[in-house]
Parts: structure tokens; C-alpha cells; sequence
């Protein structure tokens, strides 16, 4: 309950935050980010290549979300099966990400706020309906700095995961704003 009335407060700051955001275009990335080489979590061997986009506003790039007022670059992610030890409270096995935010001009900003405004995560495993996965308990608790605000020009390190309908298909993270600005998409291979 304390999770889900967190996650809800942190959705209603990111509004009131990026509400305000001019549309900036950027096109859509599809390219793999890869992982670490964490047995739980098989790495993506196929490298994005560089591209003179990654950085600029607006993109989502070799795991790298730019925007105006943020920047979030995912640092590592792993897949915790449950009942595995960390994975005791999730419904099933879990994809958790493990990232950094830095603030680039927002007067109030923390780590779960900007990641909950701007990223979903999807398993693309259903012929009928987008199939948007639900955020889970953190394996390791929620870090500190989850909630903590983030001062202009500071980064904080943070985690999140969600909970995964299957063990196959891989989780895509789309990066759009509250607006509709598209930001692109990375995908995440979890097979074993």
C-alpha cells in the first residue's frame, strides 16, 4: 500500500513537472542496450551503433534518455526469479533496472519521479492488447534516493523493477512524455 500511494504521489509530481515540457522531436530507437554479465540476465551482444543523436533532447539512445530537464542513463539491469533470494514479495519473476538520473534544469526532481514520467515498460507478448508490466517490490527495498530530491546539476543513483509475465519475451522500455512526445525505445533480452 505504502508502494502503491508512493508510486501515485511520484506520478502526480512528474505532471506538475513535465506538463510544461515543449515538444521536442527526436526519432524512435529500437537498438538493444546490453547487461551486464550477470548470469541471470543474458547479455544483448548486439552493439547500437553511435549516433550523432545520442544526447540531443529528446532521445532515448544506447541507454540514454535525454530530455530537457533530465537526463536518465540505465546502468546495468538484471532478471531475479522469484522465490530467488531479493525476490520474496513479487508475484513473479522480475526484471529490475538499475539507473542513474541526473537533473539538467528541473526546480523539483527525484529519482522515481523522472523515471515514472517518462519510461513504461512492456512485454510484448499478447496478440490483443499492450501489455504494460506492473512495477514490483524492489529486491532489495526502496533506495533512499527513490525520494529524495535532486539538486540542478546533481545525479543520483537509483533501481526499479517490474514484474514479468513471461521468461521469453524481452521488455522494451518506451520513453515518452505525459504530452506525447515520443522519446524512442530500448529493448532488454531476458531469456535463460
Amino acid at each position: 500500500m505504502k508502494k502503491t500511494l508512493a508510486l501515485i504521489l511520484a506520478m502526480i509530481l512528474a505532471l506538475s513537472l513535465f506538463a510544461a515540457c515543449g515538444k521536442t522531436e527526436g526519432p524512435a530507437d529500437t537498438t538493444p542496450a546490453s547487461s551486464s554479465d550477470d548470469s541471470t540476465a543474458p547479455a544483448d551482444t548486439t552493439e547500437a551503433p553511435a549516433t550523432e543523436e545520442a544526447g540531443k533532447p529528446g532521445t532515448f539512445v544506447n541507454g540514454v534518455l535525454t530530455a530537457n530537464q533530465v537526463i536518465i542513463k540505465i546502468t546495468d539491469y538484471k532478471v531475479i526469479p522469484k522465490g530467488q533470494d531479493g525476490n520474496d514479495y513479487n508475484d513473479g519473476d522480475v526484471i529490475e533496472f538499475y539507473y542513474d538520473v541526473t537533473n539538467v534544469d528541473a526546480e523539483e526532481l527525484t529519482a522515481s519521479t523522472a523515471w515514472i514520467a517518462l519510461i513504461e515498460a512492456i512485454q510484448d507478448n499478447d496478440p490483443n492488447v499492450v501489455n504494460r508490466l506492473e512495477v514490483g517490490m524492489n529486491p532489495d527495498g526502496t533506495p533512499d534516493s527513490d525520494f529524495e530530491q535532486i539538486k540542478v546539476g546533481g545525479t543520483v543513483s537509483s533501481r526499479i523493477c517490474y514484474v514479468l509475465t513471461d521468461n521469453v519475451t524481452p521488455v522494451v522500455l518506451h520513453a515518452s512524455t505525459m504530452a506525447g512526445d515520443d522519446y524512442g525505445s530500448q529493448t532488454f533480452d531476458i531469456a535463460k
